[in-house]
């Protein structure tokens, strides 16, 4: 099933090398009951990170650490909020890998993971 979604993504420059991003999404999925009946809910989400390069060792080398989590509206949409840390690391212009460590702060989400992605851009 799709889930029709949007995603507003901001970034910027702080002092010390620093950088900071926020995102603010907003989903629409649809729960499907036992019965094969679908019902679509609202559930938002939104991230704040701050990262900082390696520099001047690398500029490839990021660490970052992130409050994460999705506000849930309507259905059985769950309001989560979770932090997380880790590294980034960019060989290429338009390849990211990516090992986090996350926690979560209410009883809504899990305790603890690990995490590794490979981001790309086309």
């Amino acid at each position: 099933a799709h889930a029709p979604g949007a995603v507003v993504a901001m970034d910027g420059e702080l002092p010390a090398d620093l950088s900071v991003g926020f995102n603010f999404g907003l989903e629409v999925p649809a729960e499907v009951d036992v019965g094969g009946n679908s019902r679509r809910y609202w559930e938002g989400s939104f991230a704040v990170a701050l990262s900082r390069p390696w520099a001047p060792l690398t500029d490839e080398l990021r660490t970052y650490v992130e409050l994460f989590g999705t506000l849930g509206y309507s259905g059985p949409a769950r309001s989560t909020l979770l932090i997380d840390g880790g590294f980034a690391y960019t060989p290429r212009k338009n390849i990211q890998l990516d090992l986090a460590f996350r926690g979560g702060v209410t009883e809504a989400t899990p305790d603890f993971g690990v995490g590794v992605g490979l981001s790309f851009k086309l």
